[in-house]
């Protein structure tokens, strides 16, 4: 394993750890202030962003094969953003809401909500295989 790798991994390996810990703590907060009364839109935010972190760690070579620290420059970003921001900032949704009551939303508005999420999150995903394959066999390739 290369210098470059074990940069990568620390800053992967934090950005996730904490991420996880503070989305999975702001429900638990959520969860003890309102009980059985508990928002389902934090649950669901909860959920969503669990699901991307795991999907994140799990295909951990798909998203850092396609980093190219010099000619991309994303050294900075894997640094500080990897360590100080990104941690914070996937829970910002829970940050601001974990403290309000249920709004009583309605169940084909978190569908809907649900269907935004994946759909962005197939976009992001699918941009990214199509990079990696295209570096790992240097032809180019298309999802379509």
């Amino acid at each position: 394993m290369g210098r470059k790798d074990r940069c990568q991994d620390v800053a992967v390996s934090g950005r996730c750890r904490h991420a996880r810990t503070h989305v999975l703590s702001f429900a638990a907060h959520h969860y003890i202030l309102y009980g059985e009364q508990a928002s389902k839109g934090v649950y669901l935010c909860t959920g969503l962003l669990t699901f991307f972190l795991i999907d994140y760690l799990t295909f951990e070579e798909v998203h850092l094969y396609t980093y190219d620290l010099f000619a991309e420059r994303v050294g900075f970003k894997l640094g500080w953003g990897c360590i100080a921001f990104y941690p914070f900032f996937y829970a910002i949704p829970l940050w601001s809401t974990v403290a309000l009551p249920d709004a009583h939303t309605p169940v084909f508005l978190l569908v809907i909500y649900a269907l935004v999420f994946f759909s962005g999150w197939s976009i992001s995903r699918g941009a990214n295989l199509q990079k990696y394959f295209s570096k790992k066999t240097r032809q180019r390739f298309s999802l379509v």
